[in-house]
């Protein structure tokens, strides 16, 4: 008739099945994470993208813009102009960001709740619960 296979030899045979699914479970997210490093690294070497100053012939003078929230919170959004995001998002009571590109173009949800500093020069503050938007330049 058939084998007869003892519980304990069961138990064994378990146990072994169970250790080989976790070795090939800890393999896969080794496997993983190797690649994800590696992809990792290659998206950093990304080349940068080229400023204005650098394309046209004569350099364009940075702007610098410093915006510290005073307030309990206030949305700020940053680009350059017809370029990349730089941020957009609630900052907190004491956060503060600082740029330094040929022009910035700035949004504050609440005009009262920020002190925004141009090159240096402190901005007079907006009405309170009020919308702001301008163009930091240079000069």
């Amino acid at each position: 008739m058939g084998r007869h296979v003892s519980s304990e030899r069961r138990r064994s045979l378990r146990g072994r099945f169970l250790l080989a699914l976790l070795a090939i479970a800890v393999l896969i997210c080794a496997a993983s994470f190797a690649a994800y490093q590696i992809w990792d690294q290659a998206g950093l070497q990304r080349p940068a993208r080229k400023s204005r100053a650098t394309v046209s012939a004569t350099p364009v003078a940075a702007v610098t813009l410093t915006v510290t929230v005073t307030g309990a919170k206030c949305q700020v959004f940053v680009r350059v102009p017809g370029g990349d995001i730089l941020v957009n998002r609630n900052l907190l009571r004491g956060e503060s960001i600082r740029f330094e590109e040929p022009q910035l173009s700035v949004v504050l949800g609440d005009a009262s709740a920020a002190q925004v500093y141009v090159n240096g020069a402190l901005r007079p503050p907006g009405k309170p619960g009020r919308r702001d938007a301008f163009i930091a330049t240079r000069g």
